[in-house]
């Protein structure tokens, strides 16, 4: 009888045991659980709004950095340009000038700023600032309307486009690193690099504008050897790794092709959609790319036709170049 209550006693140990063994880890599980559900919060940027002390807002010229940007004002006196951190409110004067700021234009690498003067109607005097603000090169230059590009992979390239009155033009590119403008003969004057040292732009028909154009390249160290990239398209653009093409579909001509390129010049992603036109010209919505997401955005019409009788919406896509999807 008392083995009997003994091994009684022992089972209700064990079990206790156990069961305590069960519970403990119920609750490591259940804890385990709750901390994989509670993801952390993170930190809320508080954003300082900016005041103006003297004088009236223009506008935001852009980015400088991840936290600061470069923005315009003006009083009775002069303009100015400042650079503001916009989570701690902190502001200093980045330029300043008694002629009126038509451009300020954020070096790609962030190191220069170039800014565009209008000391009179006709004529342009652009700065080139370091990140502190310090000129390291000023010109003047007569013209009715000036275009920039700067060269994404080479920082130290800068292309200009001056147009006058009468509407010619000369292309000329600025070399940062040398502080020397060297002038250019191009066909097109609305020209865009492509790699560290070239520059491309579309031959159009002079006669008939609507027709398709061909891709030309020009690589400065050899612009008497001219290189012809792409035939047959109607708009192309540049990105820091990528060319971009809206050519004619030569299946169905009612539609546009989108073309993606590499360095290489080899088709990476294409896409078609149906195009608009006006007055026999094609019509290219806006687009952007998004370069750190890789992902392209345009407006696509739902079907093809004249603008004039197109009486529908339009959608907005956003195409994964890196996954090759929409």
């Amino acid at each position: 009888m008392k083995k009997k209550k003994h091994k009684r006693h022992n089972f209700y140990t064990i079990f206790s045991f156990m069961l305590f063994l069960f519970l403990l880890s119920g609750c490591e599980k259940e804890y385990s659980d709750h901390q994989t559900i509670q993801k952390p919060k993170e930190p809320i940027m508080e954003l300082k709004p900016i005041h103006v002390d003297n004088g009236e807002f223009e506008k935001v010229a852009g980015w400088f950095d991840n936290h600061t940007i470069l923005y315009i004002t003006k009083n009775d006196q002069e303009f100015q340009v400042y650079k503001y951190n916009i989570t701690s409110g902190k502001q200093s004067l980045f330029f300043n000038s008694k002629d009126s700021i038509k451009t300020v234009k954020i070096g790609p690498d962030r190191s220069k700023v170039l800014i565009q003067t209008a000391p009179l109607s006709n004529l342009a005097r652009i700065y080139i600032l370091d990140d502190e603000g310090k000129t390291i090169y000023t010109k003047d230059i007569e013209s009715f309307d000036l275009t920039y590009n700067w060269n994404k992979e080479n920082p130290q390239l800068l292309a200009l486009t001056i147009f006058y009155e009468d509407w010619t033009y000369k292309v000329k590119v600025l070399q940062l690193n040398q502080l020397q403008m060297t002038e250019y003969v191009f066909d097109d004057p609305f020209v865009k690099w492509f790699g560290s040292n070239s520059l491309i732009m579309q031959t159009r028909n002079k006669e008939d504008s609507s027709a398709p154009s061909n891709l030309i390249s020009y690589n400065l160290k050899q612009v008497d050897q001219p290189k012809t990239l792409k035939t047959n398209l109607y708009q192309f653009d540049t990105y820091k790794d990528l060319l971009m093409t809206v050519e004619v579909n030569p299946q169905a001509k009612e539609e546009a092709i989108y073309h993606f390129y590499n360095k290489s010049l080899k088709d990476k992603f294409s896409f078609r959609v149906p195009h608009l036109s006006q007055f026999n010209e094609w019509l290219v919505p806006f687009n952007d790319y998004l370069e750190k997401e890789k992902h392209f955005l345009s407006f696509i019409p739902y079907e093809s036709g004249s603008i004039v009788h197109y009486d529908k919406d339009y959608k907005l896509i956003s195409f994964d170049l890196e996954n090759q999807k929409e």
